[in-house]
Order: C-alpha cells, then sequence, then structure tokens
C-alpha cells in the first residue's frame, strides 16, 4: 500500500485526455489507485453491501439503499456497476456512513476483480442468474461462476443473500463461507413470500413469512416477475438486523426505476408500463411468461429490439412473439421484431400485427378499446418516443 497519496495528475477522467490514454488504458493504469482509495475510504464504512445478478439487481439496489436510507446514514449506487465506478461511493467517503449499497455488473470473467480486490464485501447478495451478455459467457454455468465469487468472498462474519427459487442462485450457499439467507416462495427460504396478487391494475403484494410472522406487504410495482427484487432487498434489512416492519412501511411509497417496467403517462387513454431499458431474450421471455398472472385486462405487448439473441436470431423473434401471442390481445412487432411479427401474421397466426415505424405502432394502439400497453426494447429503439404527445 502506498505510503503517501499518489500524484494528483492520476486522478478522475483528466488522465485520459490530458495524456492521450485510452479510457480502458486509463482504467488500468488507475485501477491500484482506485483500489488503495477504496481501502481507505472503507475506515470509514460500517457495511458494503454488494448486489449482482443477471436481472433486477438495479431495482434490487435501489430498494435496498432506499429501506436502509430511512434508518441509517446510507450511500447507494445504481447502474454505473462496472470498471471503476463501484468503489467510487466508497473512495469519497471522508465522514463515518453505515452503507454503501452497491450494484455490481458481472458482464464478463473477472468484472468483479477491481470491488474483490479491493473491498470488504459485508453482505453479498445475488439475484438471478440467466444467459445475459451471451458472447461473453456462453452458458448460464459461466455466468453463475462469476457472480458466485461475490459470495466466496464474504467473510465469515457477514451474509449472503440468495434467491432460493433460482437453481444456481441457491447452490451459490456451497461455496459461502459466511451466513445464508435465502429468499423467494420456496418453503424453505427465510424470507418466504406467499399469497402474491398483481392483477392489474393492482400492484405487487404478498404476505412476508419470516419465522412465525406473517406480513402483508404492498408495493407500487407491476408483476410477480418484480418479486425477486423486492424480496432481495428486504433480505438485506432482515439479515443485517434493521427495523423490517419499517421497511415494509417505506417500500409501499416506493415507485420503480425508470424504464424498469415502470408506469407512465400515455396516449389513446391506455395505461403503459415502460421497460425499455434492457431486453435480452431470456428476461423478455420471463416478462411474457408473468403476464398470465396478471389478471383479466386486456394486454398489448409492444416488442422491439432484443439482446442476446445470437446467430438464430429469427427463430429467437418467432418464439418470442407466438408466446406473447398466447397471452396478450395483441402484440406490435417493430424494429429488428417487425420482419418475424410481419411474417407469423401473414401466415395466419392471432394477435400479431407489424410496424415499420413509430408512427404505424401509433395508428395500431389508436384503434384498439383502453388496455395496458407494456413496452419491451433494449434501449438502442427508441420506444419510448411512443408516450410523448402527438401534435
Amino acid at each position: 500500500m502506498p505510503s503517501k497519496p499518489p500524484p494528483k495528475w492520476l486522478f478522475g477522467a483528466a488522465a485520459t485526455y490530458k495524456y492521450g490514454l485510452s479510457h480502458g488504458l486509463a482504467s488500468r493504469l488507475l485501477a491500484p489507485i482506485d483500489r488503495w482509495q477504496a481501502r481507505r475510504g472503507q475506515r470509514h464504512l460500517k457495511r458494503f453491501v454488494g448486489i449482482t445478478g443477471s436481472v433486477g439487481k438495479s431495482t434490487a439496489t435501489m430498494l435496498a439503499g432506499a429501506l436502509l436510507k430511512a434508518q441509517f446514514r446510507t450511500i447507494t449506487g445504481v447502474y454505473l456497476n462496472a470498471g471503476r465506478h463501484p468503489l467510487r461511493r466508497v473512495r469519497k467517503l471522508r465522514e463515518p456512513t453505515d452503507y454503501v449499497v452497491q450494484e455490481l455488473s458481472g458482464h464478463m470473467q473477472g468484472a468483479l476483480d477491481n470491488v474483490l480486490d479491493a473491498l470488504r464485501i459485508d453482505v453479498a447478495v445475488v439475484t438471478a442468474v440467466g444467459l445475459d451478455h451471451a458472447a461473453a459467457f456462453r452458458s448460464v454455468d459461466a455466468v453463475a461462476a462469476e457472480k458466485q465469487r461475490l459470495v466466496a468472498a464474504v467473510p465469515p462474519e457477514g451474509v449472503a443473500c440468495l434467491n432460493a427459487d433460482d437453481p444456481l442462485v441457491r447452490g451459490m450457499a456451497a461455496v459461502a463461507r459466511c451466513r445464508v439467507v435465502l429468499y423467494g416462495t420456496a418453503p424453505d427460504a427465510e424470507l418466504r413470500a406467499a399469497n402474491l396478487d398483481a392483477s392489474w391494475p393492482n400492484r405487487l403484494s404478498f404476505d412476508l413469512i419470516v419465522g412465525d410472522v406473517t406480513r402483508r406487504v404492498r408495493t407500487r410495482f407491476a408483476g410477480r416477475i418484480t418479486l425477486p427484487s423486492i424480496l432481495a432487498a428486504l433480505a438485506v434489512v432482515h439479515a443485517t438486523g434493521a427495523d423490517l416492519d419499517r421497511a415494509i412501511d417505506t417500500l409501499a411509497s416506493i415507485e420503480p426505476l425508470p424504464n424498469r417496467l415502470a408506469p407512465a403517462a400515455g396516449p389513446f387513454g391506455h395505461d403503459y408500463l415502460r421497460d425499455t431499458y434492457k431486453a435480452s431474450l431470456w428476461s423478455t421471455r420471463a416478462l411474457i411468461d408473468d403476464m398470465a398472472s396478471w389478471g383479466p385486462v386486456p394486454r398489448i405487448l409492444v416488442l422491439g429490439d432484443l439482446s442476446d439473441t445470437g446467430n438464430d436470431g429469427s427463430r429467437k423473434y418467432r418464439g418470442a412473439l407466438r408466446v406473447a401471442a398466447a397471452n396478450c390481445a395483441l402484440v406490435i412487432g417493430v424494429g429488428l421484431a417487425a420482419g418475424q411479427a410481419r411474417r407469423l401474421a401473414a401466415a395466419g397466426e392471432p394477435n400479431l400485427a407489424a410496424a415499420s415505424s413509430l408512427d404505424e405502432v401509433r395508428d395500431l394502439l389508436r384503434a384498439r378499446p383502453p388496455s395496458l400497453v407494456i413496452l419491451k426494447s433494449n434501449s438502442k429503439y427508441p420506444l419510448d418516443l411512443l408516450l410523448e404527445a402527438q401534435p
């Protein structure tokens, strides 16, 4: 460890510009400095909470941070989850802080190195494992192997909060040296959810069973698909000994993150849910499957560009569109989904339409009775523009 602070010219983005370094090279050169600063900052920190997962980690991080902040001095890091960014909140600590809750990306092998080399992981959370970033991993087992490194890093006095309903996440308990808190709907989950209601227009509510105590939890979130992230946050509260009843009261008023299955106002008399930040194939299929639990409300899915479709993307788009059409009154394919939607509709498959532009999507929506419209795409296709007022 350096005996004195490194030269100031090495700090921040200045090195990238002043010395003509590429972003990647600058990050590698600055990594030892970042780790030194983070270790120094952690002296002011009671607990570091690291949250990872193929889906749901941003929501889990936002919620865990908000619930802890209602009771303790807490800093939350959402979105900036890779490279140098996860260390930033700890690096900048200059006064006593109870919690830093940080989202962590495991998007490639070694993605967690910087954090694991620099910080003591007091609480590790894993939400789910799926084949996101397929080009980097090729298999879900490889994804799980990267994410379980976070669990293995927790010292004996720490805690790991794991999704009991995901077999690959549950299996990470085998590498834990610390207390493990399982959450989910499984009978052996320490925090168990039961009696779920996600029938639109109701937002998700459920019974939370911890030991012999049952509490009704009400949220502002849509669909059962958000349950693992919500339970992950409550598991952090429970595992750290914070007031669970107070956290449940706080949770009732927290809105979803923008673009993460978030309710939004829009035209033509419809209700809208906007899920337009990420759209890996497997997580999109999970969302489509979840719609069956949303009650009898007529649903329209506007499906744009998906990620991680691989070389046989056409077949995968067709599969997603077919399953969605069974759960929706109408599925509109636009962007990269348009071609396969047009092909299926021309073959006579029901509840499918294609649009070559957002204006065509608007025309289709304008012609439908009031419905729940779900906008699903990755951020490369501008589905959010559908919500803007038109002249």
